[in-house]
């Protein structure tokens, strides 16, 4: 029997239990990217598993019911994710966070838990049969174990693939080669140029690296300094080679002497 995972939503009094399609589509995105937060998290960075919706009923309170699905039928990882991401929100809902799980899941579930009492009236998450309701203490669970964050001066490397700085949020995303998935960069007004120079380039920032006490890697860097390690821009094309060493053969033709490297290298 395939597993599913069930919101449930009941909008605020004032509305009459109807829900706000605002805070119907934010619920949504939360729960969709707490799921791919543990399936790249299992999956070493991969995306898995996809979701279908099954069922839809608006009967107060509104209810969305989703089927995992494998995006590859060879590597069908939905019932581990599906699981992981139970055993996450039972533990939270008894007021443990599990070491292993990923600060963007984290941050996902706490803001499902928030919404309730501000534009939603309650919020239930059920795995297969087990319900989890999203209540206040839900989010105090998550929030005490974000508060309890070490701050240490370092360095990361990785690719820039993500940059915002709408309403001056200054923020871009590092996507290491090992360690977490991503790591969100913050940076001041005067690296504004370098940072936009660094998008989709191999870069080594440094800076203050936030990392919750019980995790590995960072989540978060305060940015200092934005060094540039690799980039396509400004490397030649191959035809702008042509010519750029013409007595690289000596008095030999060019034929002569690929002839006789060739022969050398056996």
């Amino acid at each position: 029997m395939a597993d599913s995972i069930t919101l449930t939503m009941l909008g605020p009094d004032d509305e009459n239990g109807h829900v706000r399609l605002r805070d119907f589509l934010r619920q949504l995105d939360h729960l969709h990217s707490s799921l791919a937060s543990i399936d790249r998290t299992l999956s070493g960075g991969e995306q898995t598993t996809y979701y279908r919706v099954v069922a839809l009923s608006h009967s107060s309170p509104a209810t969305v019911v989703l089927e995992p699905c494998p995006v590859s039928a060879s590597t069908n990882a939905t019932h581990a994710v599906t699981e992981r991401f139970s055993d996450t929100i039972n533990a939270i809902d008894r007021g443990a966070v599990p070491t292993e799980t990923d600060i963007r899941t984290l941050r996902d579930l706490r803001s499902l838990a928030e919404a309730v009492g501000k534009g939603l009236g309650g919020v239930s998450i059920a795995v297969n049969d087990s319900v989890t309701e999203l209540t206040p203490k839900f989010a105090s669970t998550i929030d005490l174990a974000l508060s309890d964050v070490l701050l240490e001066i370092g360095s990361v490397e990785g690719t820039v693939e993500r940059f915002n700085v709408h309403n001056r949020a200054n923020v871009f995303y590092l996507y290491p080669d090992v360690g977490p998935d991503s790591v969100a960069c913050r940076f001041p007004d005067d690296l504004l140029s370098k940072a936009k120079a660094a998008i989709m380039a191999w870069v080594t920032v440094t800076g203050t690296l936030k990392s919750l006490t019980h995790r590995s890697f960072p989540h978060e860097i305060i940015v200092q300094n934005i060094e540039i390690r690799e980039t396509d821009e400004g490397l030649p094309d191959p035809g702008d080679l042509r010519g750029v060493a013409p007595d690289a053969t000596g008095s030999q033709s060019s034929e002569d002497f690929i002839r006789d490297n060739r022969n050398a290298w056996g």
